[in-house]
Formats: structure tokens, sequence, C-alpha cells
């Protein structure tokens, strides 16, 4: 009975957390427009994060930012901030994170990996949890090019980004 009810337990913990993802997936997949339109609002958010077009991005704050102003809605964050993990924003009156939590090099030039993320506590008493990661985000330096880990297909439907 205890091993049952466990598992229903768990069953609307996974509902929950899906819900939850499906939420933010319909958010991102109202910003969804043509390229043309995309392109034009991407200039313009580039202009609200101080980035010049032509600039490189040049810090974790700056890879944050663009992520920001292009997948999420504005004012939906708190102040900025950066510690041991890396540096980034909690979603405000949400347990969410989008963070930049490093880089590498490629061929390419570098490459800023933003993740974004729920912390889900597990046990109250002891505050020990797991993250629920909603997209990865890999951001050129160079280009200003964000390929998303994760995309939505025609139908709404997960898919693997095979660029990522």
């Amino acid at each position: 009975m205890k091993k049952r009810c466990l598992i229903f337990i768990f069953m609307i913990f996974t509902c929950v957390v899906f819900i939850t993802a499906c939420d933010i997936i319909i958010n991102d997949e109202e910003k969804t427009q043509t390229d043309i339109e995309k392109s034009e609002i991407e200039t313009e958010n580039l202009k609200t994060t101080g980035l010049e077009i032509s600039q490189k991005i040049s810090s974790e704050k700056e890879a944050v930012d663009l992520v920001a102003s292009i997948y999420f809605i504005e004012n939906d964050f708190e102040e900025f901030f950066e510690n041991e993990y890396g540096a980034g924003y909690k979603f405000k009156d949400k347990n969410y994170y989008l963070m930049c939590e490093g880089s590498y090099e490629d061929e390419s030039g570098k490459i800023y990996v933003v993740h974004n993320y729920q912390v889900v506590i597990d046990d109250e008493e002891t505050g020990e949890g797991h993250t629920a990661t909603f997209n990865w985000y890999h951001v050129n330096a160079e280009t200003k090019e964000i390929i998303p880990m994760i995309i939505y297909d025609e139908n709404g439907e997960v898919q693997l980004n095979e660029d990522y």
C-alpha cells in the first residue's frame, strides 16, 4: 500500500512538472515568428540589451541577456546575480533560473552555455531536491547566434536540435 502511494505521489509530481514545462513551451511557441520577423525583433532586442549589433559578446551576463531578450518576456526576472555555479537571473515569484554556466572554444570561437531550469525541492525538511531542465542554449560570442538544444516542430512536438 505504501509503495502504491509513493508511486501515485511520484506520478502526480511528474504531471505537475510536465504541465509547468508545457506552460513555458507554450510561451516560447507564442513568440515563434517567421525568420524575417524574428531577425527584426532580435535586432531590436540587441539594442535593448545595450549590445551594438556589431559587438561581440564578452561576458556571461551579455550571453544571458541576449537569450532572455529573445526567448523570455521582459521583466520576468529579478536582479542579475553571480555565484560559484555561473551568472544569471532568477524568475520573479518562481524557482526558475536562466544562467550562463560557462563557456568553451570551438572552431567558430567562444561559445557561452546558458541553462534554463527549475529547482525542485523534494524534501522540505532537508532542502534536498533536483533541477528540471527546460532548455540549454549555446550562444556564439562572435555572431550572437543562439542554438537551443530543444526545439518544437509545427505540431508542438519536442525535438532535439541537430545543430546543437
